[in-house]
């Protein structure tokens, strides 16, 4: 992972001069794309949702467990990334 600080990161067997490059990289698979289709721009990609609702089926956790869950994941990982909320994980679960 990116150390802050140094001038070099190694990520994923490349080296990147800036952390800021390491950040983008960690949020490409997890904000969603832009739409082109008429309708809401999703805020989270399938992954970020699949992802967050393996992590509840593994822990046998409700959908607002899940979210705080993440959420805490994401704090000790220190990463500044949105998490999906039990209303979107309901939505999007159904077309899961």
């Amino acid at each position: 992972l990116c150390k802050a600080g140094s001038v070099t990161h190694r990520s994923c067997g490349a080296f990147f001069v800036n952390s800021k490059v390491c950040d983008r990289s960690a949020l490409e698979g997890w904000i969603a794309p832009s739409r082109t289709t008429p309708g809401r721009q999703r805020k989270f990609s399938n992954l970020a949702i699949e992802a967050t609702l393996v992590v509840g089926t593994v822990f046998k956790l409700p959908l607002r467990q899940t979210e705080g869950f993440v959420r805490s994941l994401m704090a000790l990982l220190k990463r500044d990334l949105p998490v999906p909320d039990h209303t979107t994980l309901a939505r999007r679960r159904s077309t899961w």
